[in-house]
């Protein structure tokens, strides 16, 4: 069976099937444009039905899918792929190339990235487009229990960002299904506590001009 119509089939059942579906998308992106992408989609809970043609306990959508990656076959072009399909869970990971890509906007230290356009190459693959368009039809796929989250983490520093979560590592995650307008992400890689050295000279002396007072104080306090 071709692993392409495999994936489709298996997200198009999640919309038949209740129960908790998640997909969770992640992108470390570093200033050169290249991104460490993971992709893990959890299935766990979509029960098996022999008399489909899609049967996850016998199908392994990672079966040929390096392959057609790597010759191009597929609109996501990961390299240095590593799949893996255990327990109705699917774990895709590779290296994405984001240098000229239109959602990614460089500009000196600053990076900004468009996360709608950031998905748009994701979402192109045949599997995503059996996904339904629209507020309400979302809205029916998290009250089902479906989860779509993307998190993105671009160099340096946080500086804002738009529609998402902050998370500790740096990480901001996007609830796909309930994106606003305008969803985005920006660092900067400027260093924001260094000085130069005539402020750094300044601060030097300062430091000792308190010192010897303090010291002074000291042994005049202890007469």
């Amino acid at each position: 069976m071709d692993k392409k119509f495999l994936l489709a089939g298996l997200l198009i059942a999640l919309v038949v099937f209740s129960g908790c579906v998640k997909i969770e998308i992640k992108e470390d992106i570093k200033a050169n444009g290249m991104s460490d992408m993971s992709l893990i989609m959890d299935l766990s809970a979509i029960p098996d039905d022999p008399d489909s043609e899609v049967n996850m306990a016998e199908e392994n959508p990672c079966d040929g899918m390096t392959e057609e990656m790597q010759a191009g076959d597929s609109p996501l072009q990961l390299t240095n792929i590593t799949c893996t399909f255990e327990d109705k869970v699917l774990s895709l990971s590779g290296t994405l190339d984001r240098s000229n890509s239109e959602a990614i906007t460089i500009d000196g230290d600053t990076f900004r990235i468009d996360v709608k356009k950031a998905l748009e190459s994701v979402n192109q693959t045949e599997s995503a487009e059996q996904l339904p368009e629209g507020s309400e039809q979302l809205a029916q796929l998290k009250m089902m229990g479906f989860e779509y989250n993307y998190l993105v983490r671009l160099p340096g520093t946080l500086v804002k960002q738009e529609g998402g979560e902050e998370q500790e590592d740096g990480f901001v995650k996007f609830d796909v299904l309930g994106l606003p307008e305008e969803a985005f992400v920006e660092t900067t890689t400027a260093s924001t506590g260094s000085f130069d050295a005539d402020t750094t000279t300044i601060i030097v002396g300062v430091a000792v001009v308190v010192i010897v007072l303090g010291a002074a104080a000291f042994f005049i306090m202890r007469k």
